[in-house]
C-alpha cells in the first residue's frame, strides 16, 4: 500500500523525520541545537532516498539545521532537486535548556522540570518555545507549502514539527503529541485537497526496518 501511495498523483505531502542524531544515549534537550548525523542516521538517510527513488517529487524542502539537510540532500541527490532550506521548520527553541541533559534541568530547576512535564502544550523554557508556540509557527509554514504543491512535495523535518503539525490535522490534542511515534529517519504519508488535509495515509513508518 505505501509502495503504491508513493506513485498516485495526488497533492501528497512525504513527511519525514531527519536520520538518527547526536549522542541518541546522553538525554539532552536538542531543539535548535545543530547536531550532525550518526552513521546509523546517515544510513537512514541513506534508506529514504532510496524508498522515494520510485515518488514523482517534485520539490523537496527541510529545516535549515544540518541533520535535516544532510537527509534532505540525500533524498533530493536521486531526482535532481535542489533543497530548499526553510528556518521556519526548524524544530522548537529551548532556550536556556538547549543541549543540557534531562537530570541537570531536573536537579536544578526541579519546578520548572515538573512543569513542563504537566503542561507539554503550554510550557515555555525560558527564552524558548511552548509546543504551541510550534505548532502556530510550523502549521501556516507547512500548509502554505501544500497549498502551492502539485504532486508529491517532500518535507524533511524534526520529531516536535511533525507531531504537532499531525496533532492539527488528525484532531488530536496536542497535549497527547507524545502518543505519536516519529523515529529517526521515519516517513508519513499525507494526502491534501484544495480545501487542506485529507487524509492520512502512513504514519512513522521506517524504510530502515
Amino acid at each position: 500500500m505505501l509502495a503504491s501511495s508513493l506513485h498516485t498523483p495526488a497533492k501528497r505531502l512525504l513527511l519525514m523525520r531527519h536520520g538518527q542524531a547526536g549522542d541518541p544515549a546522553s538525554k539532552r534537550y536538542i531543539g535548535r541545537t545543530d547536531t550532525g548525523l550518526t552513521s546509523l542516521g546517515r544510513c537512514q538517510a541513506a534508506a529514504l532516498a532510496e524508498l522515494l527513488s520510485v515518488a514523482p517529487l517534485r520539490r523537496v524542502v527541510s529545516s535549515d539545521l544540518g541533520r535535516c539537510l544532510h537527509t534532505a540532500r540525500a533524498v533530493a541527490a536521486r531526482h535532481g532537486l535542489i533543497v530548499e532550506a526553510d528556518p521556519g521548520l526548524g524544530e522548537i527553541d529551548l532556550g536556556e535548556w538547549e543541549n543540557r541533559t534531562f537530570e541537570d534541568v531536573r536537579r536544578t530547576e526541579p519546578e520548572a522540570f515538573r512543569r513542563r512535564g504537566e503542561d507539554m502544550a503550554g510550557f515555555r523554557p525560558p527564552g524558548g518555545e511552548s509546543f504551541a508556540d510550534l505548532r502556530n509557527r510550523v502549521v501556516p509554514r507547512l500548509e502554505a507549502i501544500m497549498a502551492d504543491a502539485s504532486g508529491c512535495v517532500a518535507v524533511v523535518a524534526h520529531a516536535g514539527v511533525n507531531r504537532v503539525a499531525l496533532c492539527r490535522w488528525l484532531g488530536m490534542p496536542l497535549a497527547d503529541l507524545f502518543l505519536l511515534g516519529q523515529d529517526p529517519g521515519c516517513l508519513n504519508v499525507l494526502d491534501f485537497s484544495p480545501s487542506g488535509f485529507k487524509r492520512l495515509q502512513a504514519l512513522n513508518f521506517s524504510p530502515g526496518g
